[in-house]
């Protein structure tokens, strides 16, 4: 009897340790998986930014659409169950998700500093242009002055 109640005692610290560990693996695969989606949207924010400066983004796209479905493949694991599985993959995902932040957060910067110059150029070579333009305009306007006062001067009165 004394046997029966340790052995019993036994199954229920033993189920109660286990449960317990399933629930904080439940969780902690939930915030990872939560993640991993907070990572990924904001890779995919920042892509977006550096893809509207201009820059190529074709091959971030794609390790984006690979990250999507990592993270993908990580619900689908912990919907059924499988949480080392969908621990393995969130994490697979997140660290995908991060190289493709870092890349285009480089991206987005340096086609930053290029859009930033472009655009400085434009407005230098736009007032050059502007001065030069008024410089020729000033020249030629006094060129055909003194040539007009000049032919005006060459010319006799004639009274009627």
């Amino acid at each position: 009897m004394k046997a029966l109640f340790v052995l019993l005692l036994w199954f229920l610290l033993f189920g109660a340790l286990v449960f317990s560990c399933r629930a904080a693996s439940d969780s902690e695969v939930s915030s990872r998986i939560s993640e991993a989606e907070n990572t990924l949207r904001n890779a995919f924010e920042t892509v977006t930014k550096a893809e509207q400066l201009g820059a190529n983004t074709t091959g971030l796209v794609s390790e984006l659409r690979n990250a999507g479905e990592l993270l993908n493949e990580a619900e689908t694991a912990y919907r059924i169950g499988n949480l080392d599985g969908a621990l393995s993959k969130a994490d697979e995902s997140i660290t995908v998700a991060n190289k493709v932040f870092y890349a285009a957060t480089s991206l987005f910067a340096s086609f930053s500093v290029k859009t930033q110059r472009t655009f400085l150029n434009t407005i230098v070579f736009s007032a050059v242009g502007i001065i030069l333009f008024l410089i020729a305009l000033t020249l030629i306007w006094l060129w055909f002055s003194r040539r007009y006062n000049k032919k005006l001067l060459k010319m006799k009165v004639e009274v009627t």
